[in-house]
């Protein structure tokens, strides 16, 4: 009896004792994961930042919302494939003249994606609830709004 429970536990100890170490070693490549994902995306953000050329007199608000809410989320579409960095650069190119040209139509624009994003948002609880889906849908149909704009106010010009 003693020899079959000493054979049961020399067994089964450390199968639970691997799967228990193999769980914590999966959640810490996870956070390894997620830190090095925030490292690239930092680093993508500074150099679209260091691309960036804006022109000082644009509307502050307009200015302001594109600036903190849509260039720092930029790189994570950029690493997730949402973008490409050319669309990256035409889409800092379109925001540049439109905060000269047609800053209230742009702010317009900014505060719809900013509300329908942070709607989206609301329903992340932990980091598997991601649904990068949807985020680059809003963020492709916030482009091609921008995009529009810019060349109605570019045709308006000539």
């Amino acid at each position: 009896m003693y020899t079959i429970a000493l054979i049961i536990l020399s067994i089964l100890l450390p199968v639970l004792l691997a799967r228990k170490s193999l769980a914590v070693w999966q959640r810490i490549m996870l956070r390894l994961q997620l830190q090095l994902q925030r490292d690239v995306q930092s680093e993508l953000l500074h150099d679209l930042l260091m691309r960036m050329q804006v022109t000082t007199d644009v509307q502050l608000q307009s200015h302001h919302k594109v600036v903190s809410y849509i260039l720092p989320r930029i790189p994570r579409f950029i690493s997730e494939g949402a973008i490409s960095e050319q669309e990256a650069d035409d889409f800092l190119r379109y925001t540049a003249t439109l905060q000269v040209m047609a800053h209230e139509p742009l702010l317009a624009i900014t505060q719809r994606f900013v509300k329908e994003h942070t709607e989206v948002r609301k329903n992340y609880r932990r980091p598997e609830d991601y649904d990068a889906q949807q985020e680059h849908a809003l963020f492709r149909t916030y482009y091609r709004d921008v995009h529009m704009l810019w060349k109605e106010q570019t045709h308006a010009i000539l």
